[in-house]
């Protein structure tokens, strides 16, 4: 009879455990990123941080040019930062905006905010390079 009531309290004690197990899985699933289970020869145990540009506040994928920027203005930064400054005209009032649904709309503003960011000319490649 002791050790019929022992099971019961074991399968009951499994029971409670996995109801726990599953309400910290659901609450992992929310809190951290998801993992590509299907591409191969990476680790999933390994999450992409979630970075934002310093200059547009968007999604960024890591550093360029010395700070951490998305690919747009890394590009737009190795387009236009080695242009003469006199080349851009502010659309504005000289302190534009530069979000990510606004970063199009002023060039001079967009390439000041990317050098007071810390973004560096002399690490721009030449073609050669």
């Amino acid at each position: 009879m002791a050790s019929r009531k022992t099971k019961e309290i074991e399968n009951h004690l499994q029971v409670e455990h996995a109801v726990h197990i599953g309400k910290i899985q659901s609450l992992l699933s929310t809190v951290l990123p998801q993992v590509d289970k299907k591409s191969p020869g990476r680790n999933p145990k390994r999450y992409k941080a979630l970075l934002t540009c310093v200059i547009c506040t968007g999604d960024a994928h890591g550093y360029n040019f010395d700070a951490i920027s998305c690919e747009s203005c890394k590009a737009f930064f190795r387009r236009n930062a080695l242009q003469p400054a006199e080349k851009f005209k502010c659309r504005g009032t000289g302190s534009c905006d530069v979000t990510f649904n606004a970063r199009k709309r002023c060039k001079r503003c967009r390439l000041e905010k990317c050098l007071a960011s810390g973004m560096r000319k002399e690490w721009i490649l030449s073609d050669k390079e």
